[in-house]
């Protein structure tokens, strides 16, 4: 990238070839990640986003001494 305001007209052009490319193949898989709850229903972007968030908020209020998400055991997205 040539500028600093991240346009397009500012990019090389090998740049703009590479971020459509990138762009291309991650909207072209969007299918392959599709989440589901525990009753096998799909979800939606908005509904996984509230889940995360419920789940994130618990994380917090119950502090559970983890210092890494590796060591997180594995929880249910409820």
């Amino acid at each position: 990238m040539m500028g600093s305001e991240g346009r397009l007209k500012d990019m090389d052009e090998d740049f703009r070839e590479s971020l459509k490319d990138y762009i291309t193949a991650r909207v072209g898989s969007a299918g392959q990640h599709v989440r589901r709850d525990q009753h096998g229903k799909l979800l939606t972007g908005t509904q996984l986003a509230a889940k995360i968030k419920n789940l994130s908020d618990v994380m917090k209020k119950h502090r559970s001494g983890f210092s890494s998400p590796c060591q997180v055991p594995s929880l249910p997205l409820t």
